[in-house]
C-alpha cells in the first residue's frame, strides 16, 4: 500500500479538486443526518445531576465551600475541557443573584465594531449568547465569534459598563446584565488585556466578569483584579461519590467495585464516568459480576465510520474532527477510539485487501498513550498539565488516521470503483 505522507494542505487540495456541487449538497445532508443521530443517542444524567448551588458540589467541594460570589467582583476559572468550569461559574452567580439565573434563553447581539477593529467592509457582527435577567454567557470559540473574540470581549464589557451608567449604545438591553461569563477566554489577545483590566478596575462592583479558560498563563494580565479558581481533575474517590449519589437518586444498586472501575476508566473525567455509568446501565441491568463496561461512545464511533465510508470530503473531515475533540474532552482512551473506529471501518469495506490496508494504517499510529499510563498519579496541577499534553497528542494521532484513511479510500474508489457493502444489499 502506498503510504506517502499527507499534510492538511494536500488533503484539502485533493478534496477541493474533486468535490462537485452535488457532493457539497450531499455533505449538507450528511450534517443534518449527523445532528439527527446525535439526538437519538443523547445521554441525560450528566446534565440532570449538575450541582446548581455551591453547597451541592461533591467533586471540588472544598473549593465550592471556600469561594463566595460576594467577596470579589471578578473571577478566572481554570481547568481542562469538561472539568466543570461552567457549572462552577453559574453556581457562583446563583449564590449572588438567586435562582432566576437559571432562566436562560438564546439571544442575538448586534455589535458595532469600532474603527480600529474593522476588517475590510465589515462594520458590525452578530453573535449568539445565552442570557438571563442578570447575566450573559459568551463562548469565544464558536465560529461566528472566533475571528473577533478579542473585539467581542472588549465591546461587551464596555457596553455593559455603559449600560449600567445609563449610556448604552449596543442594540440590546443590558441594564440588568450584571454578570458576564466568557468561555474559552484564552482567545482574548494579550494586547487587549490591559484595556480590559482598566474596565474591570473601574467597575466599582457594578458588575461581575468570569473568565473560563484552560490555561491561566494566557490571562496573566487580568489576575490582579480577579480571584483565580483552579479546578484540578477530580480524584477517583470523589467521582465514585457522584456515581453513588446518582445511583441512589435513580434507585439503582451500584456495586462499589463497578463504581471504582468506572471511575478509573474515566481518567479523572467526571462527565465521562457519568456517561459510562448511564450507558452500562442502559445496556445491561441488574449489574452482574464481570459486568461489561461501556463508554457511551460506541454508537457515535459507528456513525462516524459510516460517514467516512459514505463520503470523503472536507465537510465529513470537519465533522469527524468535532467528534474527536468531544471524545478527547471526555478523556476517552485513544486506543479505544482508534481500535473501535478501525473495527467499524472494516465492517464496511468490501474486500480483505482493503481491510488489511486499514489495519496497516492503524499500525502506523505511534502507540504512546498517556491515558493508558498506569503510573499517572493524582497530583492536581501536574496531572492537569500531563492531561493537556495527552489531549494534543491523542487528538493529532486520531485526526491523522482519519485523514489518511479518507485520502486512501477516495483514491481507491477512483481507481478500483469500490462499492460499499450496503450498495449491494440494497439491490437484493
Amino acid at each position: 500500500m502506498d503510504t506517502k505522507k499527507i499534510d492538511s494542505g494536500s488533503l484539502k487540495e485533493m478534496f477541493l479538486q474533486t468535490e462537485k456541487p452535488e457532493e457539497a449538497r450531499q455533505s449538507q445532508d450528511l450534517v443534518a443526518k449527523e445532528d439527527n443521530s446525535k439526538k437519538q443517542h443523547e445521554f441525560t444524567w450528566a446534565e440532570k445531576y449538575q450541582p446548581k448551588a455551591l453547597k451541592d458540589f461533591i467533586c471540588h467541594r472544598e473549593i465550592a465551600e471556600k469561594v463566595t460570589a460576594g467577596d470579589v467582583n471578578h473571577f478566572v476559572i481554570e481547568g481542562l475541557p469538561g472539568i466543570g468550569k461552567r457549572t462552577m461559574a453559574l453556581a457562583l452567580l446563583r449564590e449572588h443573584f438567586g435562582v432566576d439565573i437559571l432562566e436562560t434563553r438564546e439571544e442575538v447581539l448586534a455589535l458595532d465594531l469600532e474603527s480600529e477593529h474593522k476588517r475590510g467592509p465589515t462594520s458590525s457582527i452578530q453573535i449568539r449568547v445565552q442570557a438571563s435577567a442578570k447575566h450573559i454567557e459568551i463562548n469565544l470559540s464558536e465560529p461566528e465569534k472566533r475571528e473577533y473574540a478579542t473585539e467581542v470581549a472588549l465591546l461587551v464589557i464596555k457596553e455593559t459598563q455603559n449600560a449600567l451608567t445609563k449610556k448604552p449604545s449596543m442594540q440590546h438591553n443590558l441594564v440588568n446584565a450584571k454578570a458576564i461569563v466568557f468561555y474559552q477566554a484564552e482567545k482574548i489577545s494579550k494586547n487587549a488585556q490591559p484595556q480590559i483590566l482598566k474596565f474591570l478596575e473601574n467597575s466599582e462592583g457594578q458588575y461581575k466578569v468570569i473568565f473560563c479558560c484552560s490555561e491561566i498563563c494566557k490571562l496573566q494580565i487580568l489576575k490582579p483584579v480577579c480571584r483565580v479558581i483552579h479546578l484540578a481533575p477530580p480524584p477517583n474517590k470523589e467521582i465514585v461519590g457522584v456515581l453513588n449519589f446518582i445511583a441512589k437518586q435513580e434507585d439503582i444498586e451500584l456495586p462499589h467495585a463497578l463504581a471504582q472501575t468506572i471511575a478509573e476508566n474515566s481518567k479523572h473525567c467526571l462527565r465521562q464516568a457519568i456517561r459510562s455509568f448511564e450507558a452500562t446501565w442502559l445496556a445491561d441491568y441488574p449489574f452482574k459480576e464481570g459486568q461489561s463496561i461501556l463508554t457511551g461512545w460506541e454508537d457515535e464511533l459507528a456513525i462516524m465510520a459510516k460517514s467516512i465510508i459514505e463520503e470523503q470530503s472536507l465537510n465529513v473531515l470537519f465533522l469527524a474532527r468535532k467528534k474527536i475533540i468531544n471524545l478527547m474532552e471526555h478523556h476517552i482512551c485513544r486506543e479505544f477510539v482508534l481500535s473501535t473506529l478501525v473495527a467499524e471501518l472494516k465492517k464496511h469495506v468490501p474486500d480483505s485487501q482493503t481491510q488489511l490496508d486499514v489495519e496497516s494504517l492503524y499500525q502506523q499510529i505511534p502507540i504512546e498513550d498517556f491515558w493508558g499510563d498506569k503510573k499517572l498519579s493524582y497530583e492536581g496541577e501536574v496531572l492537569g498539565s500531563r492531561m493537556r499534553k495527552c489531549y494534543r497528542i491523542s487528538f493529532a494521532a486520531i485526526e491523522e488516521f482519519v485523514a489518511k484513511f479518507m485520502s486512501y479510500y477516495k483514491h481507491q474508489k477512483s481507481t478500483v470503483c469500490i462499492k460499499p457493502d450496503w450498495c449491494n444489499s440494497s439491490k437484493q
